[in-house]
């Protein structure tokens, strides 16, 4: 059986009511391996950044499409996408919480969504 547990995203200040957390499944932060794997690239360290910034301004009065959109065709209606240049970061909506599950590349999006899926199946507040 699967566990999941939560952290508050520390970087993340967002003022408008939401609050950001990092989801763990079975104790592993996919976000944080993903962030990891960054470290020696600044242009996509320079895009997670703008992610960051997205997240702080974040409201009830949602985002443009080209920064933060609702992922189609998957059984869940929650999940959504910020994203920035070639970077992606998947997460949870359950107002006023914000679950960040991972972050992928955009060429990997379709394997990257579909890997989410499955993990956050059980998944629920």
């Amino acid at each position: 059986m699967t566990s999941f547990s939560t952290e508050i995203l520390e970087i993340v200040n967002n003022e408008n009511g939401f609050v950001f957390y990092k989801l763990l499944i079975d104790d592993i932060c996919h976000f944080d391996i993903f962030v990891e794997k960054l470290k020696n690239l600044p242009r996509d360290l320079k895009s997670l950044d703008s992610i960051y910034a997205y997240m702080d301004m974040f409201s009830k009065t949602l985002l443009p499409r080209s920064k933060f959109r609702s992922i189609k065709n998957v059984e869940r209606k929650d999940i959504f996408e910020f994203k920035k240049d070639n970077i992606r970061v998947y997460v949870i909506l359950q107002q006023p919480s914000v679950y960040v599950v991972a972050g992928g590349f955009k060429k990997d999006q379709k394997r990257d969504i579909g890997k989410l899926v499955k993990q956050i199946r059980n998944f629920n507040t």
